[in-house]
Order: structure tokens, then C-alpha cells, then sequence
């Protein structure tokens, strides 16, 4: 059976408080963590089968991203298919089924989340990279080149809910 939920306004304000206390803001106004929150919620009204998102928690504050987690994780719940880029790996871990280990564009490492939340060697190499990336972002000294490219060499997560309704 379908357990999907239309997605309307009012579930959305009820979903999203802070989008509906900000409600009469313009939305080039909204701080980027509320911008991210309505992008979301954009999306979310158009009762989306497959949902697609790239770095959906990069450079929110916590209780941003916890929100954007539990609505994930009830919609994939709910049968939709999300498909997600994002370094974020603890992040990942709580949406998703499974994960795909994306360096330099090449997968180096496939696994359900379970198993890669297990795995020493990934998670290791990962936690590297998370915390070179939560420094990097605190001391940003160098160009938008250097930067940009800093931001390649990083290590993404690709993670596939299930996808049984494509």
C-alpha cells in the first residue's frame, strides 16, 4: 500500500515552524539554513516519487539539519526515493539504505549503511576528511580557486534510498 502523505501547505508549516514564522519574509532574506529549509519544502509540495538533493546539510547549523534528517528519513519511509550527494557521512548514514564511497569522481567503495557504518577502514578515512573539512570551512584563507579546489579533492557519500519505485 501507499504510504504517502500529499504534501500540502499546512503540512509544510507543521513540518517547517521557522518557515512559517519567517512566512512573510522575502526569501533572498532568509538565512541560508531557512533558505535550505524552503528549497526543501519547494520541493516537498510537489509530492515528489524521486527526490534529489546535493549537499543538503553543507553549512547549516545542527538543529537545521537534524530537521532536514527526520524529514528524509519520513520520506523515504513514506516510498519515495531520495538520491543524495553530501559529505556529511553521519548525516547519510541515518537517511539512507545504502551508500556509494564517491574520491575524484571514481566509486571507490559500495556497501548497505549498515555495513558501512561498521567499516573501521571507510570510516577512518572518512572521519579525515570530515574533520579536515569542518576546519577548512572555520579558516578559509585561500582563494575561491584553491578553495573550489579543495572541494573537489573531498570525498563524497552518494546515497540511494531504496529505489523500488522507478
Amino acid at each position: 500500500p501507499d504510504r504517502r502523505r500529499d504534501w500540502t501547505l499546512s503540512r509544510v508549516w507543521e513540518t517547517f515552524p521557522l518557515l512559517a514564522k519567517l512566512r512573510a519574509r522575502h526569501a533572498s532574506r532568509l538565512s541560508g539554513g531557512a533558505q535550505q529549509l524552503l528549497v526543501i519544502a519547494r520541493a516537498l509540495m510537489g509530492n515528489p516519487l524521486v527526490l534529489l538533493l546535493d549537499e543538503p546539510s553543507e553549512g547549516l547549523a545542527p538543529i537545521v539539519v537534524a530537521t532536514i534528517s527526520k524529514v528524509l528519513r519520513e520520506l523515504g519511509a513514506s516510498g519515495a526515493t531520495i538520491l543524495l550527494a553530501e559529505q556529511n557521512m553521519h548525516f547519510c548514514l541515518r537517511i539512507a539504505e545504502e551508500a556509494l564511497v564517491i574520491d575524484k569522481g571514481k566509486v571507490v567503495h559500495r556497501q548497505d549503511t549498515a555495513g558501512l557504518a561498521s567499516n573501521e577502514d571507510i570510516r577512518r578515512h572518512y572521519q579525515a576528511w570530515s574533520e579536515f573539512r569542518a576546519f577548512s570551512s572555520e579558516v578559509d584563507t585561500g582563494s575561491r580557486e584553491e578553495n573550489a579546489s579543495k572541494q573537489e579533492s573531498r570525498p563524497s557519500v552518494l546515497i540511494l534510498s531504496e529505489p523500488k519505485r522507478l
